[in-house]
């Protein structure tokens, strides 16, 4: 969701978080930030405001879809324009729909975006490559949609009470029994895993993910339970 309007953004963010729970939603900051996401993940979708506050989202489109014909993944156009010429331009050019925001429910942008991956596979998903070099500059975060990857029988989700931004955390936990461990991890991924031994005890740990950690039951442990005691936010 490529998208300047602060409070836009982030009521459909949230929605399309609750809707879409197998899809893992990546904001990429303006710049070489966005450039990067773009280039090295895989994208299923991507949501665009036609107002941007350093551009057109025209030319966003353009770079996106060079021909509008052969679209290789669906761009939804969802705005605040309230004009059907543009919006019948913007979909000449090769965006896949064009939703009024002031009409889109949050299942209705849900039900457009799944029908655009089923009707326009994404390219990168056969090469394992993103093809949108072009996409640069583009001022406000952008919203990404990429399969959320599935967590290993063993893992369990660890919901955080930090700030969405935090950085790093540190908080105390239990563990029963007393002679249990468990393993903690920053992503589901993650190849230099924490041991925290029981029965109690603090840690501190960077964050990969917002509010999120992972972690895996040792030893026939039966419960791990955590309280946030403090974090940082970004420098």
């Amino acid at each position: 969701m490529i998208d300047g309007h602060h409070e836009d953004r982030s009521y459909f963010v949230e929605r399309l978080g609750l809707s879409l729970p197998d899809y893992r939603i990546l904001q990429a900051a303006a710049g070489e930030h966005a450039r990067q996401t773009l280039q090295t993940e895989s994208i299923d979708c991507v949501v665009l405001e036609l107002e941007l506050p350093d551009m057109s989202g025209f030319q966003i489109l353009l770079e996106c879809v060079p021909v509008s014909s052969e679209p290789s993944l669906p761009i939804i156009v969802l705005t605040r324009v309230p004009n059907r010429d543009i919006w019948d331009l913007a979909r000449k050019h090769g965006a896949y729909a064009c939703l009024w925001k002031w009409h889109t429910t949050g299942d209705l942008l849900t039900m457009t975006i799944l029908r655009g991956i089923a009707q326009i596979p994404p390219t990168q998903k056969e090469t394992g490559k993103n093809e949108w070099s072009g996409l640069k500059d583009a001022g406000e975060p952008a919203v990404v949609l990429k399969p959320r990857p599935r967590l290993p029988s063993s893992f369990s989700k660890l919901r955080l009470r930090t700030s969405m931004t935090a950085v790093e955390i540190t908080f105390r936990y239990v563990i029963r029994p007393v002679n249990c461990d468990v393993k903690l991890y920053r992503t589901p991924i993650d190849p230099d895993p924490l041991m925290l031994s029981g029965p109690r005890g603090f840690c501190t740990i960077t964050l990969h993910e917002p509010q999120t950690l992972y972690y895996e039951l040792q030893k026939n442990c039966a419960s791990f339970t955590v309280w946030t005691e403090s974090w940082r936010e970004p420098d």
